[in-house]
């Protein structure tokens, strides 16, 4: 439950942390920034980790395997190209200027129409999202090593 966007190799995402049995919140990181890309995911944060772990490791063919009613989505950013990918482990390029991934996505992605970044796009998100929230962090495939 969040939102991260994307837009001009620039990935954002919110921080709020919410346990699906309770009404607990709390702060969690969601974006990453590694040696050679930037990720950031939603949904189930064990397999998010387990997806971030994978990609630091350079995507060795054994690749990670999910429970079978994970809701996981993460957003990988290189210098040169973006991708999304899902708990079926398959990439897909992200051709648009702009996407977003999480329950946030439909405000995020209207506001990017209307020319907001990456960051403001997560922001319209805390407002209307009830499960987005907290600390806006961003990164740019600029930032990279």
């Amino acid at each position: 439950m969040t939102t991260i966007a994307y837009r001009s190799c620039t990935l954002a995402a919110d921080s709020l942390g919410v346990d699906d049995s309770s009404s607990l919140k709390s702060t969690v990181s969601k974006l990453f920034k590694l040696s050679n890309c930037i990720v950031g995911f939603a949904g189930d944060t064990g397999s998010g980790h387990k997806f971030v772990k994978w990609v630091d490791a350079g995507m060795p063919d054994k690749r990670p395997t999910f429970p079978k009613k994970c809701d996981f989505d993460a957003v990988v950013v290189y210098r040169d190209r973006a991708e999304v990918w899902d708990e079926d482990m398959m990439a897909v390029p992200i051709e648009d200027e702009f996407y977003a991934i999480g329950t946030g996505a439909g405000v995020a992605m209207g506001a990017m129409d209307m020319g907001a970044d990456a960051a403001r796009a997560v922001e319209a998100a805390t407002r209307w999202d009830a499960n987005t929230g907290g600390k806006i962090i961003s990164y740019s495939a600029a930032d990279l090593d």
